[in-house]
């Protein structure tokens, strides 16, 4: 059999141990992405994976966040949305500006209790990523937080400035996770809810927050 007509054997033993030792815990988010990118795109991923191999070289993979603070929380008995994200008003020295029509559905009616204490880890995002990315080098077990602790992010962010990001994952009262985005536009942070699937990437330099 020629090269244009099928695999050669040494090509098609590769494929088959790639086949048997396919990581089964990639979840359908990472193998969603992998299905949308183009062919060559992935061919060129495995030839210069199995390049890497041959010569005996790992390429580690950039990070993406940078920790810049932490924040301590103590036990919230109950946290409830409305009396904190008013647009206009200013609550405990955090000043609103405006909340998006998401924001308003998914978050404005949440009451959040027996909140746990814990330390809520404020990231650099070092380069422009998608929240597929953000999430999973958070890992799973980490990227959640409350809308209580995301509030006491925007309390204690004291060096604000103008186009100012601000992004936590947190669940919506419809029991997905969204990403919740603060911006400082100068009168006050406006809030939005966008869905981790959004297709546009962040830009460098905002920040994220995690457990």
């Amino acid at each position: 059999m020629s090269k244009q007509q099928g695999l050669t054997p040494a090509e098609l033993e590769v494929t088959q141990k790639i086949q048997t030792h396919f990581p089964r815990e990639l979840n359908a988010e990472v193998l969603g992405f992998a299905n949308s990118c183009p062919i060559q795109d992935i061919t060129n991923a495995i030839a210069e994976m199995l390049d890497r191999l041959a010569n005996g070289t790992k390429t580690a993979t950039p990070k993406l966040l940078k920790l810049i603070t932490s924040i301590q929380t103590s036990t919230i008995e109950r946290f409830i949305a409305t009396d904190c994200f008013k647009a206009g008003e200013t609550v405990d020295g955090v000043k609103i500006g405006w909340l998006n029509n998401s924001f308003r559905r998914l978050f404005l009616p949440k009451v959040e209790t027996g909140i746990q204490s814990v330390k809520i880890k404020v990231h650099q995002l070092l380069r422009n990523s998608k929240d597929l990315g953000i999430r999973a080098e958070i890992s799973e077990t980490h990227e959640e937080i409350k809308l209580a602790h995301f509030w006491l992010v925007l309390k204690a962010h004291n060096d604000k400035k103008v186009g100012n990001w601000i992004i936590a994952y947190i669940i919506g009262t419809d029991g997905n996770l969204w990403a919740v985005h603060a911006n400082w536009c100068g009168g006050g942070w406006d809030l939005y809810a966008s869905s981790v699937e959004y297709p546009r990437p962040w830009s460098a330099d905002y920040q994220v927050c995690s457990r």
